[in-house]
C-alpha cells in the first residue's frame, strides 16, 4: 500500500449494491494519524481510514479508496473471472478439456 499525502488524487469505488459501479476521482485534502479526508468534485468531503482505505462511517462503508483506476478495474476483472471459472467448473458434466490442459490448470492452482 502506498502513502497518502495531501493534494494527491485517489479513486473511489462504490461498495454499496445500490450504487452504480462507477469510479470517482477525489483529491486528498487532509491527512491525520488514523484518517484522511477527500473532496469530491461536488464539493462533498468524505473521511477514510488509513489502515484499510475504507470510508469511515457508523455502519458499513459506502466507498473504498484506491491509488489508481487500474486497481479498481483489476478487481472487477478478478471478480468476473472467478464467477466465470466457478460456473464453468461447477457444472456436473464431463468437461471438454484435454488431460494435458487439466494438468496445466492443476499446476496453476498449486502455485
Amino acid at each position: 500500500m502506498g502513502k497518502i499525502i495531501k493534494n494527491m488524487i485517489v479513486y473511489l469505488e462504490p461498495l454499496a449494491e445500490w450504487d452504480e459501479k462507477g469510479i470517482i476521482e477525489a483529491i486528498v485534502t487532509k491527512v491525520g494519524r488514523k484518517y484522511f479526508t477527500v473532496q469530491l468534485k461536488s464539493q462533498w468531503e468524505l473521511e477514510f481510514r488509513l489502515d484499510d482505505l475504507k470510508e469511515k462511517t457508523k455502519y458499513s462503508s459506502n466507498y473504498k479508496a484506491y491509488f489508481s483506476k487500474q486497481e479498481i478495474l483489476d478487481q472487477y476483472e478478478k471478480e468476473e473471472l472467478i464467477i466465470f471459472i466457478r460456473r464453468y467448473f461447477g457444472q456436473y458434466r464431463t468437461l471438454p478439456i484435454t488431460l494435458e490442459k487439466l494438468r496445466q490448470i492443476k499446476e496453476i492452482i498449486d502455485e
